[in-house]
């Protein structure tokens, strides 16, 4: 009986985490790429910051992110979104 309560649950659940993106970035990469992959990584974390929503992950890779900020506070990444919403995951920053 446990085994199909945990079935039922499961399809009831909401499905946010299938339409996470996973978002690449590495000191090879370039902003104009895509993203989505190792070979079209973006360059810089804040390009990434800037496009992730909450259950989302950004994957970082080798390389050191140079990119200048305007951030008056001399802040490397500023993260202006909740990785948070109800009934997602958080957003996750992770090497690569």
């Amino acid at each position: 009986m446990h085994h199909w309560l945990s079935i039922a649950l499961f399809l009831a659940s909401p499905a946010v985490a299938s339409t996470a993106h996973t978002w690449h970035v590495s000191g090879s990469g370039n902003d104009a790429h895509a993203g989505t992959d190792s070979s079209a990584s973006f360059r810089s974390l804040q390009h990434a910051a800037g496009l992730v929503e909450p259950g989302a992950t950004v994957l970082i890779g080798n390389g050191v992110d140079l990119t200048p900020t305007n951030d008056v506070n001399g802040n490397v990444l500023t993260i202006s979104r909740s990785g948070r919403a109800t009934g997602a995951l958080p957003t996750t920053f992770a090497r690569q």
